[in-house]
Order: structure tokens, then C-alpha cells, then sequence
């Protein structure tokens, strides 16, 4: 993941933009795309060009930025939005590099196949979550062990309310923003030659530490002292001196479990952080034996679980599923509206709506209002994750579309979201597995569809939130850096007695 987000910040890649070429263009650029990969003589070089279409801002040159989108397009129109690689995608060795992969482009085919797991098994996510921390029931098959140590959980999840959420988030996110202006502050009353105003490296000083805080609302964790709050690091040390960091140490072992075609490198480091994960979360259940379980989540998780070994893996498997996809949106969504211009046009879309007498704009209602919309739009153009997958179970097909027991079945979210945008409905339904109409078991539709979908839209408005009404905003040349200023005073703090 930290090499994704040095390409993408520092390259700035403009894939996310889809540019408005006419639709017939785009459709045949991919076509020759797709043609040129399969008229290669090498099958590893044709395996190769598809882990480069596949994992577009990872491994692609920049120059090439629009290259995947058109292919997505190309497959959706040509190919009914499944396609058949044979050859396989790059892998870590040589066998997994040959497995056939089937690719599903298409929303209603992708919600098909993610609800249908009689044929489509998520167990080799499972084994990597095992491997890296320990077993959760996201990467099980529905059964007597699935149905036990998910239900009471994903309820638990399901009930929790957005407006909580946001009020909670953007709570946070204001705090945070409000002790930077107070330092700014004291600064500029003892020197006037210093202006009041701050710069904010969103990644490590904003997404980083407001993600630690909700975490530790919601989970209890951080505590400080068995994880500590942090960001993302290289650090591999695994001796007393390094404690697990939230939400850094979750981003690995989500890309190593939830990616198709996770590198070695990642593999190294989810199995180290996966680890530190582990390590964690058995030190914190031993102090909760003797106290208070802390973090409202956890709270109502261990009545209804009664277990703690079960309640360790499902606090923390549940966050490594849901921190690093909000790390990741954060980071895209405000990068799309900075690198096409359009943050003050929210920003001032949001005091509009106020100032119309719709209500403060610090509020659930009127954020929803304004912003939901277009933070769905801008996930859609890089949602995260942007890829999922499934092992086929046995033979079928799907569109017409053979594949064989044992094949990888790829599912492109992406290519799903963006043609969203292109019939101007964006969803994010599919980011989060499909919308759970069927309640907290989701019958009828996926049973690993996300339980969490409401509370997480909710905080990451409330997160954004508090950034948009935070004060006059300036995008500095770095990417992801603002420049804030121009706020109401802060009050200064009254120490408690």
C-alpha cells in the first residue's frame, strides 16, 4: 500500500478523471489494447500486461494513465462485462501465475457472483487471514462456523446509525483541526509577524490520527498502550519497542488477504504487521479481563459474543477490513477535488445550503444534503478496494463465460463504479459488497456484503466535514498538503480541576 500512495500522490495520475472522449473512441482504443495483449507470443509477458491493466496505479507509467478505463469499457461492451484470460495474471510464482482467470466487469454480474458462494468460495481469503493474523468470518463459506461467529457481530454493525457516525467523526476531526489553529494561534499572538495559518499533510496529520480516534471510540483501540496511534511506516522492527500501530499496521494484511495478486513485498509485510495485530489485541484482552471493554463497538461486541478470543479476531479482522478501504477514500476523494479544482465548490456549497436557511452546515442533514453525492461520485472514480476475487467451486458460467473449478474469478470494481458515472448513477453499493436489503444475514444477497456500510459513509462525511468548515482553504504544489487559515478564533481550553 505505501507504494501505491507514493505513485498516486507523487505522480498525480489523472486515470480517475475519465475523460470525455467520445464513447466509440474509448471502446476501440481498448479493443486494440486487449488485441495487442493477446497477439503477444509470450504467455508471461501476456500475464504480465494484465497485472499491469489490473493494477493500474501500482505498476503503470503515468504516461499510460488512461489505458485501463478503456479496456474496462471495451470488455463491458464487446464481452457482455465477462472476459476470459486464460494465460492467467502475474503471480508470485509460477503456478499461481498460470491459474485461468475469469473477469467480471459488470455490477449486476459482480453481485452474482459475490452472492452466490455455492459457487464461488471465499475461503482463500480466509487462509491468508489466518496465515497473516489469525481466522475471521469474512474470508469463510456460509456454514455452522460462519453463521456463529458472524452473525451476532454483523448485527452489531448493522444497527449502528450514520448520524452517530458523522457526529462522532466530524467531533473528532474537529478537535484535531481545532488544536492545530490553537497553535497557530498562540504563534501568531506572540510574533505578528507570523501569519495565523497552518499546513496540514492530509495522509499523516489529518487521515492518519482522526482514523486512530474514531477506532478508538468505535474499538477501544488505540489504547496507547498495547497499539499506539500511526500511520503507515516501513519500520519492520518486531522487538518490544515497536508498538502496533492503528490504523498503519492494518493496511498490509487488508491488501495481502483482500487483493488478487498481492506482491511478495506485501505478503512480507502483512505477515509482520499481522503479527503486531496479534500481539496487540491479545495484550488488550488481558487487560480488559480485569476492567471495562472500551470502544462502543467492542462494548456491545463482548455481550453479545461472550468469547475472547472470538471477540480479539472480530475487533480487529473487522478493522482491517474497514480502515484501510476509509485510509484509501479519504485520500482519493480528496485528491480528485483538489486535482480537478472543485474542493472550494463543495466547500462553498455547503455554507450556501446554510446560508439558504437549510441549517449550520456543520450538520448531519445539511452535509448529507450537499455532500453525499459528490463524495459517492468521487468514490466511484477510484473506489477502494477496486478489485475483489473468488475461487470458482466447481465448473459453470457466467454471461455465457466458462470457467473450470479452481479458476481465480477477479471482480473489477472498478470498471463497475465508473461506468456508474458514465450513465450518471453513481453507486457505491458494490464497493461495500451490495447494498444488505436483506437485513443483518443479508438473505438472498451476499453474506459478506459490508454490515458497516451506513456507519462508515456516515463518519467519512463527518471527517470531511470538519475539513470544509474548517476554515479558508489553500492547495499547496505537493499533493495532498492544504494551507488553512482564516477561522473564527478557537477558545482556548479551561484545564479541568
Amino acid at each position: 500500500p505505501s507504494k501505491q500512495t507514493l505513485i498516486e500522490l507523487q505522480s498525480r495520475l489523472v486515470a480517475d478523471k475519465l475523460p470525455q472522449d467520445p464513447i466509440i473512441d474509448r471502446v476501440e482504443q481498448g479493443r486494440r489494447t486487449v488485441a495487442s495483449i493477446e497477439n503477444l507470443s509470450s504467455e508471461a509477458a501476456k500475464r504480465r500486461e494484465w497485472k499491469v491493466l489490473l493494477e493500474d496505479y501500482l505498476v503503470k507509467d503515468p504516461s499510460q494513465h488512461d489505458i485501463s478505463p478503456k479496456v474496462w469499457e471495451y470488455l463491458r461492451q464487446a464481452h457482455k462485462g465477462v472476459y476470459r484470460i486464460d494465460c492467467g495474471v502475474e503471480g508470485r510464482d509460477e503456478a499461481e501465475s498460470k491459474q485461468p482467470v475469469v473477469l467480471v466487469l459488470d455490477e449486476d454480474k459482480i453481485n452474482a457472483v459475490l452472492s452466490d458462494p455455492d459457487l464461488f468460495s471465499s475461503e482463500e481469503i480466509g487462509g491468508r487471514l489466518e496465515t497473516f493474523f489469525a481466522p475471521h468470518h469474512i474470508g469463510m463459506d456460509p456454514g455452522d462456523r460462519y453463521w456463529n461467529e458472524s452473525s451476532a457481530t454483523n448485527a452489531v454493525f448493522y444497527k449502528y446509525q450514520d448520524e452517530t457516525a458523522f457526529n462522532q467523526a466530524f467531533e473528532i476531526a474537529k478537535a484535531h483541526l481545532d488544536r492545530r489553529k490553537l497553535i497557530s494561534q498562540s504563534a501568531s499572538d506572540q510574533n505578528s509577524d507570523v501569519s495565523k495559518a497552518f499546513k496540514i499533510e492530509l495522509t499523516r496529520e489529518f487521515i492518519a490520527p482522526v482514523l486512530a480516534d474514531i477506532s478508538k471510540t468505535w474499538f477501544g483501540v488505540p489504547d496507547g498502550t498495547h497499539f499506539k496511534s500511526g500511520a503507515w511506516a516501513w519500520d519492520l522492527t518486531m522487538g518490544a519497542d515497536r508498538t502496533t500501530r492503528c490504523p498503519g499496521d492494518f493496511l498490509a494484511p487488508s491488501r495481502g488477504a483482500f487483493y488478487p495478486r498481492p506482491t511478495a513485498a506485501i505478503e512480507d509485510y502483512a505477515q509482520r504487521h499481522g503479527e503486531r495485530l496479534g500481539q496487540g489485541i491479545e495484550g488488550l484482552l488481558k487487560t480488559w479481563q480485569s476492567s471495562t471493554v472500551e470502544g462502543q463497538l467492542s462494548g456491545q461486541l463482548a455481550e453479545a459474543i461472550g468469547n475472547d478470543d472470538l471477540l480479539g479476531r472480530n475487533i480487529i479482522g473487522s478493522m482491517i477490513g474497514m480502515l484501510p478501504p476509509m485510509d484509501a477514500t479519504m485520500r482519493f476523494v480528496l485528491l480528485d477535488w483538489v486535482d480537478e479544482k472543485t474542493l472550494w465548490q463543495v466547500q462553498g456549497d455547503l455554507y450556501a445550503a446554510a446560508a439558504k436557511g437549510k441549517g449550520d452546515p456543520h450538520a448531519y442533514d445539511v452535509a448529507k444534503a450537499v455532500l453525499e453525492e459528490k463524495l459517492k461520485r468521487s468514490m466511484s472514480k477510484r473506489p477502494a478496494p477496486d478489485l475483489l476475487y473468488r475461487t470458482a467451486k466447481k465448473n459453470g458460467d457466467i454471461g455465457g463465460v466458462k470457467f473450470d473449478a479452481g479458476d481465480m474469478v477477479i471482480l473489477s470494481l472498478v470498471s463497475a463504479t465508473q461506468a456508474g458515472i458514465q450513465s450518471n448513477e453513481p453507486s457505491v453499493d458494490v464497493i461495500f459488497g451490495g447494498h444488505r436489503s436483506g437485513g443483518a444475514r443479508n438473505r438472498g444477497g451476499n453474506p459478506h456484503a459490508c454490515p458497516a456500510q451506513k456507519m462508515v459513509m456516515g463518519a467519512l462525511l463527518g471527517f470531511l466535514t470538519a475539513l470544509l468548515t474548517a476554515g479558508r482553504i489553500q492547495a499547496l504544489p505537493a499533493s495532498l498538503i492544504l494551507e488553512i487559515s482564516d477561522w473564527p478564533p478557537v477558545p482556548v481550553p479551561v484545564p479541568k480541576v
